[in-house]
């Protein structure tokens, strides 16, 4: 009867305890859940993210290929018109090889724009060339 005794006191001890561990487990679960949860709603926003930077990546890609068309298209009509790219290292004249200098100045041809002195590009008069309305232009040479 003792022993019946005891074990009616372990048992009774042990409810709480039960309830305890029940409440702890809920816990966990709950703990759980919204770990599974919030794992999800990330996992959704790095997808989100991910197709974002792959859209503007590819409106990067395809921004600096209109820029590179664009450049293209502004060398070819600035070569059409005749707008010259001066080249500061250029100190000799590219027809006959003379150092630039005071007194042998450096000009451009308006045809093929090379660096040339006064002697290589003289300024002519160029009909056939209607880009020029037949005004004295400076020609070198090679061009005329």
């Amino acid at each position: 009867e003792e022993e019946a005794t005891s074990l009616k006191a372990q048992l009774q001890e042990a409810g709480p305890l039960r309830e305890q561990l029940a409440q702890v487990l809920a816990t966990v679960e709950d703990v759980r859940q919204n770990a599974e949860t919030e794992n999800s709603l990330t996992t959704g926003r790095l997808k989100e993210v991910e197709m974002q930077r792959d859209v503007l990546m590819e409106t990067v890609e395809r921004r600096n290929e209109e820029i590179v068309d664009l450049t293209n298209q502004l060398d070819d009509l600035q070569a059409e018109l005749g707008v010259l790219k001066q080249d500061p290292k250029e100190r000799k004249c590219q027809i006959c090889n003379m150092e630039f200098s005071l007194t042998r100045r450096r000009h451009h041809c308006r045809l093929c724009h090379r660096p040339a002195c006064d002697p290589c590009a003289p300024l002519r008069a160029q009909p056939q060339c209607p880009q020029f309305g037949g005004k004295p232009t400076r020609v070198c040479k090679s061009c005329s």
